[in-house]
């Protein structure tokens, strides 16, 4: 007769401190969107990165409303979007991300 092994127990760890969440400003030059701006925040999960390249909408739009703290995107009468589903047109979104995305590449590591 075998004994059944038990699982091994998880050791409890203390959890790390997180840094300071740090920001950028990201502002578009040039081109159909130019004067989109948002504040970004740029020490956020990598789960989000996966949902900004699904080419799923809502994906987009949820992960987009965990970093973006602060916009001047427009809606469809011409005011500041509450939400950023309201916004108009969506692309502006992408363009200011994907912005965000190129410069969060160029900053040095902590």
């Amino acid at each position: 007769m075998t004994a059944e092994r038990k699982p091994r127990e998880l050791r409890r760890r203390s959890t790390a401190n997180r840094p300071k969440p740090r920001t950028i400003e990201v502002r578009v030059a040039e081109g159909e969107y130019a004067g989109w701006q948002a504040t970004i925040r740029i020490d956020f999960p990598a789960s989000l990165l996966g949902d900004f390249q699904s080419g799923n909408v809502d994906k987009i739009l949820a992960a987009a409303a965990r970093v973006v703290i602060d916009h001047n995107f427009p809606d469809s009468e011409g005011f500041v979007a509450t939400r950023l589903a309201d916004v108009d047109p969506f692309v502006g979104i992408v363009v200011v991300i994907n912005q965000a995305m190129g410069a969060i590449a160029s900053l040095p590591p902590r």
